[in-house]
């Protein structure tokens, strides 16, 4: 599809209503990335005021609603003597039932150039439905990967690596099964999910920071975990994917994004806030819609949704707090060094200073997968 009719179905209308003081307004979504959703309505807003945004759901159900604040507003004089008000809002922390209704509201699909990614690949759904069914083997689940060779390869690499240190070569599919056993196996195969996914971004630089922060993230997140008695494999797939809606912003808007990331190797910046200056909304409900979509699990959810505020977690839930410290001791290997953790450590019971003993530990870990 070319990229001109990608921007047309991009600009499709959504209809929705502003709910501000009282007074119930209709609306009309424009565009995605025009530095906050760009709307149409036929009343004036101010910039910094607070509104409720409400989309109609399914006959029977209620209707999904958000808090936003209205960024810019613009008006324009049309035919007749009429006014065009158009205004661009951000979104405070919006569910992603949220932005699963803007995507089929109407039977039209506001977010077409995320379709890239919102499907999990055949072969991992199957061996994610595999690794949950008890009657599963070693040898059911080896014949199913041999059917993949960048799969299979990636595990044996994966096995064979200095991550795992087993002594002998294994040149086995069966052997590796045996070795990692189904719940490694699950943490496995969502890292080959999460490495190429990164590898589809087309920008090296970009694709090569988020992918070893992915992964580093999930590192610490298992270690975190050990320490304080929590699952470390839900862990591990929390910090793997706790960014993964950075490469959903990225594939809605790739030039935007870039401008994202220049801001962030010039100086440290708050992701969110930044990447919510030029949306409207953060990779934050957006990975959290996309794992939705992939039915990951809503305790690893949720955990990617508030991993840069786990106290907005209401789960009684200790994977956001787990997830928020991994992604800022992630941020020790990355171009601006120490993050502030600290408050994180504290609510699980660990000492800072012996969290960031792991780091070299972490560093060379991922270098070993890396080869580099």
């Amino acid at each position: 599809m070319s990229d001109h009719r990608r921007e047309k179905r991009l600009e499709r209308k959504v209809r929705v209503r502003l709910i501000e003081d009282g007074q119930d307004t209709p609306a009309v979504t424009d565009n995605v990335s025009a530095h906050g959703l760009k709307m149409r309505s036929g009343r004036r807003h101010a910039p910094q005021e607070k509104l409720s945004i409400v989309l109609e759901t399914a006959p029977g159900r209620p209707p999904v609603r958000t808090a936003a604040t209205v960024c810019w507003e613009d008006e324009r004089p049309g035919p007749g003597g009429t006014v065009t008000r158009t205004m661009g809002v951000r979104f405070d922390d919006p569910p992603p039932e949220f932005f699963e209704q803007l995507l089929t509201s109407d039977g039209e699909r506001l977010f077409d150039r995320l379709e890239k990614i919102q499907a999990m690949p055949r072969i991992v759904l199957d061996l994610m439905a595999l690794l949950g069914d008890p009657s599963s083997s070693a040898a059911m689940i080896a014949q199913r990967i041999h059917g993949d060779q960048a799969l299979a390869a990636f595990l044996l690499r994966l096995v064979n690596s200095p991550l795992y240190g087993f002594p002998d070569r294994i040149s086995s599919l069966q052997q590796a099964t045996n070795l990692l056993g189904f719940v490694a196996l699950r943490g496995n195969l969502m890292t080959f999910f999460s490495q190429t996914l990164h590898h589809a971004i087309p920008d090296k630089g970009l694709q090569d920071y988020l992918w070893r922060h992915a992964l580093a993230a999930a590192l610490f997140a298992k270690e975190i975990a050990r320490h304080c008695g929590e699952n470390p494999d839900d862990a591990y797939v929390a910090g793997l994917l706790h960014d993964i809606g950075k490469a959903g912003l990225f594939f809605l808007d790739p030039a935007a994004y870039r401008i994202v990331m220049d801001q962030f190797v010039k100086h440290p910046i708050d992701f969110a806030e930044a990447e919510t200056i030029q949306f409207g909304f953060s990779h934050l409900p957006i990975g959290a819609l996309l794992l939705t979509r992939w039915q990951v699990g809503e305790p690893v959810i949720q955990a990617v949704r508030h991993h840069h505020r786990p106290d907005l977690d209401h789960t009684g839930s200790r994977l956001p707090w787990i997830t928020a410290a991994a992604n800022g001791l992630a941020h020790e290997l990355g171009p601006h060094g120490h993050w502030a953790v600290d408050p994180w450590l504290d609510h699980l019971g660990i000492d800072p200073p012996e969290a960031l003993r792991w780091t070299e530990q972490v560093r060379t870990q991922v270098r070993e997968v890396f080869g580099t």
